[in-house]
Order: C-alpha cells, then sequence, then structure tokens
C-alpha cells in the first residue's frame, strides 16, 4: 500500500474536544498501515466540513 486516503472523524461539543479523539484514530490507522507496508508514501486526509 502506497497511498492512505483518510476520512474518519468523530464530532465532539467543542472544537478542543476534537483534536484528542481524531487524533489517536489517525495514529492508529498510520501505525497500522506503516507497520504491515514498507511503501508508504503519502497520507492525505479529507476534511469534511
Amino acid at each position: 500500500m502506497t497511498h492512505i486516503f483518510y476520512a474518519a472523524y468523530q464530532e465532539r461539543p467543542t472544537r478542543a474536544e476534537l483534536v484528542l479523539p481524531n487524533l489517536e484514530m489517525l495514529v492508529n490507522v498510520v501505525s497500522v498501515i506503516e507497520d504491515s507496508s514498507l511503501d508508504l508514501q503519502h497520507a492525505g486526509l479529507m476534511r469534511i466540513a
């Protein structure tokens, strides 16, 4: 796998509360893929507003 297009998102009541759960989800995905694919070149974050 060379590319990740990431669009997962958890809504929270305040902007400050958005950071931690969304960062943890992203780190988990990238960590798993990074461990299983030595060809990772790009991770694209998709923001849905």
